[in-house]
């Protein structure tokens, strides 16, 4: 049985691969290909984590590689440069293997866990996360026009989910953290509203949002285990800052 929980992160390294080259070769129509790769990835991570659909960790664990592929695969369908597209592609493969990893041998192999492996490759997992989806949000908000209030159900409950698993990640649990998680997606959802004014592109003002949810999450977790302090403030304070401005200096504005 262990045998085959360990080579279950290859298989689904293996099936996100072959989704996004089906996708960019487009060999198969790309929902279905989208569809049949998140599917039976969901299906392959369930069993990884043994499907205990009765305890929180499982939905947590589970949900957030699940939303990273389909932000990620949302993501491909915006860019035009083959290259870039090929970047994206790989570097969700490569993401989707060292978290199913870690979770194997969090699980199955505890003696060779590292520890905070899982909460910091969940760190960046979120913060790809919200980049590809509120880049998709702007640039759909930018070329269909919708209301801008369609986008916050999507938001707030992705916000939501990404914030509480991540967390967990850090062992922080309680009504407290899911107060936090929520305000964390309302943060989100009201920074989505605020950029989309904004005379600049999707992927800046991705940006922008990302990093509010980077300075948020290293400062939330920083206060539930006690460890903030004005150095804490000032680090992230400065290096908000400092990426702001390099995001401003090099951006195009229209």
């Amino acid at each position: 049985m262990i045998l085959l929980h360990r080579v279950t992160p290859f298989f689904l390294a293996g099936i996100t691969a072959w989704g996004f080259y089906v996708l960019l070769t487009e060999k198969m129509p790309p929902l279905f290909s989208v569809a049949v790769s998140v599917g039976v990835s969901a299906l392959l991570a369930g069993r990884l984590l043994g499907f205990r659909i009765r305890e929180s960790e499982f939905w947590y664990l589970w949900s957030l590689p699940i939303l990273f592929l389909l932000s990620s695969f949302g993501f491909v369908f915006l860019l035009e440069q083959e290259n870039m597209r090929i970047a994206v592609a790989a570097t969700a493969a490569l993401f989707v293997l060292f978290f199913s990893e870690h979770i194997f041998t969090f699980f199955h192999l505890p003696v060779r866990y590292q520890m905070h492996a899982i909460e910091n490759i969940s760190t960046l997992l979120l913060l790809l996360t919200v980049f590809f989806m509120e880049s998709i949000a702007f640039f759909l908000r930018a070329v269909l026009h919708p209301p801008i209030f369609l986008f916050l159900p999507f938001l707030l409950v992705g916000g939501y989910f990404l914030m509480q698993a991540t967390l967990w990640t850090c062992k922080l649990e309680g009504k407290r953290v899911r107060m936090v998680s929520l305000g964390g997606s309302v943060l989100l959802a009201e920074s989505f509203l605020v950029f989309s004014f904004l005379p600049s592109g999707p992927y800046t003002n991705a940006l922008f949002v990302t990093l509010i949810a980077y300075a948020f999450l290293g400062v939330t977790r920083a206060f539930f285990l006690e460890k903030l302090s004005r150095s804490v403030v000032r680090r992230y304070t400065a290096a908000f800052v400092f990426l702001i401005a390099l995001i401003v200096s090099t951006s195009t504005w229209y």
